[in-house]
């Protein structure tokens, strides 16, 4: 039959390391012995930025196109899935399909090796120089340079679309907007103690400064629990709208919890906006309507079984009048009968 004796090449070029290959779907047919995709290319670990794993695959020379299925799975849980055929490597067709991508993947051929690159994609790429910016800031916070800091920090909150990377950022812009307020209120502090020196107006302006921040990091903690309450009650609406459209009566009560929700989140808002209007305008608006929308809503379901109990009110009292008049017309009828008869 004969053989033909190959390699598969997989590197990764990426910045996460790879913690798992999978493959499936060999053919036996199509291979010999235990050189086969399936069973040598199981399991492996392959590092960011350059790693790569290079392994045997030997192929019957018969078979048409030695197709596999290959996984790989990224640290941060990412998954890319394709298929190729191994014949690729001496003329056949590599008919590529990359069912699930996180990631970009090329293929080329060297040789009898089969290449399989994976790479960053743009949003990737854009993402990971957010993420150094993030460290750069890290290094400036920890030098105490807090406002060279905040600005390296919004730089890299442009150029980030990733969430974990947005809420790293986040989190350590608070930080440094929380040290650098304390460094303002301890420095006017100590100029508005040091009574030897006239320095009350540099000490005044150590105190807007330390206000400042102190607000950034009130209205970033407002508008957190605002939009986490905001979430709930949207969720909540979700559930009370699957219940009204299954007739259940549960549903006019899962509207009241939404609506409560929603007033919680408003108050959230209404407070942010006390200390800088613009940055809640939007929320406040987006709440609002929601709020009249379920008020809308539970009104509806209030009239439907108004005019529920009222239909029924009215069939009861036409079933009264029938059988009142049906006890008149028998009544009647009984008295001309023994009117007969005697």
């Amino acid at each position: 039959m004969g053989t033909v004796e190959s390699h598969i090449q997989v590197i990764n070029s990426t910045d996460k390391d790879i913690v798992n290959t999978i493959v499936d779907r060999c053919v036996n047919y199509d291979w010999v012995g235990n050189n086969r995709p399936d069973r040598n290319f199981q399991g492996f670990r392959i590092s960011a930025r350059g790693g790569s794993v290079s392994q045997r695959a030997s192929l019957n020379k018969p078979a048409s196109n030695c197709p596999f299925n290959m996984t790989l799975v990224f640290s941060d849980g990412s998954v890319d899935k394709f298929r190729i055929h191994q014949k690729y490597v001496i003329g056949c067709c590599a008919e590529f399909s990359h069912s699930e991508k996180s990631h970009n993947i090329t293929y080329d051929k060297s040789g009898n090796t089969l290449v399989i690159k994976v790479t960053n994609t743009q949003q990737q790429l854009q993402n990971q120089k957010a993420e150094e910016k993030n460290r750069e800031g890290e290094v400036t916070m920890r030098m105490k340079q807090y406002e060279a800091a905040m600005r390296i920090f919004d730089e890299a909150l442009g150029l980030a679309n990733q969430n974990s990377t947005i809420n790293n950022i986040k989190t350590n812009k608070s930080k440094t907007s929380n040290e650098f307020g304390k460094e303002c209120l301890q420095k006017a502090w100590d100029l508005e103690a040091n009574a030897a020196e006239d320095k009350s107006q540099e000490a005044q302006r150590k105190f807007e400064n330390a206000s400042e921040y102190q607000e950034n990091i009130s209205l970033v903690s407002l508008k957190i629990a605002g939009n986490r309450l905001f979430n709930d009650a949207n969720d909540l609406e979700q559930e009370a709208f699957k219940l009204f459209e299954s007739g259940n009566d549960l549903a006019q009560d899962k509207y009241k919890e939404t609506l409560l929700k929603y007033k919680e989140a408003m108050k959230k808002f209404e407070q942010g906006a006390k200390i800088d209007q613009g940055s809640f305008d939007d929320s406040i608006k987006i709440a609002g309507e929601h709020i009249s929308d379920v008020n809308k809503v539970i009104d509806n379901i209030d009239q439907a079984e108004l005019s529920k109990n009222i239909g029924k009110v009215n069939v009861d009292d036409e079933k009264k009048e029938k059988n009142e008049v049906e006890n008149v017309v028998n009544t009647n009828l009984f008295q001309q009968v023994d009117g007969v008869y005697n």
